[in-house]
């Protein structure tokens, strides 16, 4: 599951819509503008599915010993 993100045109970073991978498929949304209340600078952005992308999962080494 990885979370769906778009780029807050305020402060040039990236921020989660509230959607995942588990929830939709990016690819499958219809071309729609969305409303999303930025958390990082407080105004309301509309986004479309083909600006937002999947934020990359990490995977977490364990060393054993």
């Amino acid at each position: 599951m990885s979370d769906i993100l778009i780029e807050c045109p305020a402060r040039n970073v990236s921020v989660a819509t509230g959607l995942t991978t588990e929830m939709i498929v990016l690819e499958t949304l219809p071309p729609v503008a969305v409303p999303l209340h930025c958390p990082a600078c407080g105004q309301v952005h509309y986004w479309l599915p083909k600006d937002a992308w999947q934020a990359e999962t990490l995977k977490l080494v364990h060393s054993s010993g």
